[in-house]
């Protein structure tokens, strides 16, 4: 779903939940890259389309 009012609701739900952390936010790297993504297309440096997440190659055996 692409819907720019759901994104937004998203973010702002990420937002309350980062902020209401009373001792201990853990994230984990997806979660910073989405952040991130958030803060590139609220301040125009990257335009607004839909995330593409990379898959990680497996680890070496």
């Amino acid at each position: 779903d692409n819907d720019p009012e759901a994104w937004v609701d998203e973010m702002n739900l990420l937002y309350v939940a980062c902020t209401r952390a009373m001792q201990v936010l853990a994230v984990n790297s997806t979660v910073l890259v989405i952040m991130q993504e958030f803060v590139d297309r609220r301040d125009g440096r990257k335009p607004d389309a839909p995330l593409a997440f990379q898959k990680k190659a497996p680890a070496a055996a």
